[in-house]
């Protein structure tokens, strides 16, 4: 585990790892098995494609950028897309595709972890201190809030 090779800063954001729809698709599901049956958009390679394929799955449709998952996903030619939330915001914005969270919905969380900052592990605590303070006094003031809405990263 990446945890005990740094020291931390945040959390900044919370990543939620699944598997996403169009937000006006009937698809719901309550366990990984039940996606089988349905046409899923990975990265090839990537985290969802290894994730999958560990779990016998063979009925993805893997793309070498996350900009033709978001396409695909929203012309209707996949059926989901293992994604983030972090990464279908950003490939939002790339596209400018507008009111993204309106678009797209989280039918299976499969993973939620949350977004810090990697310090090397010689790093002095006084300096992580004064980086958390700063972002806890960035936090309570609304500041976080404000940005993390901007990027499409509240839900």
């Amino acid at each position: 585990m990446r945890e005990g090779k740094f020291k931390w800063v945040g959390p900044l954001a919370e990543k939620k790892i699944g598997l996403y729809a169009k937000a006006d698709s009937t698809i719901k599901l309550e366990k990984i098995e039940e996606a089988r049956k349905f046409l899923i958009g990975v990265q090839r390679s990537g985290h969802g494609m290894q994730y999958l394929k560990a779990r016998g799955f063979k009925n993805f449709d893997p793309s070498t950028k996350p900009i033709a998952n978001l396409r695909k996903l929203l012309r209707g030619n996949n059926d989901l897309w293992f994604s983030s939330n972090a990464t279908i915001a950003g490939n939002c914005r790339r596209v400018n595709v507008k009111n993204c969270q309106a678009k797209i919905k989280l039918v299976l969380l499969v993973e939620n972890t949350f977004m810090s900052i990697a310090f090397n592990k010689q790093t002095p605590d006084s300096v992580i201190d004064l980086w958390q303070g700063t972002y806890d006094a960035l936090y309570r003031g609304g500041i976080i809030k404000k940005i993390l809405k901007a990027h499409g990263l509240l839900s």
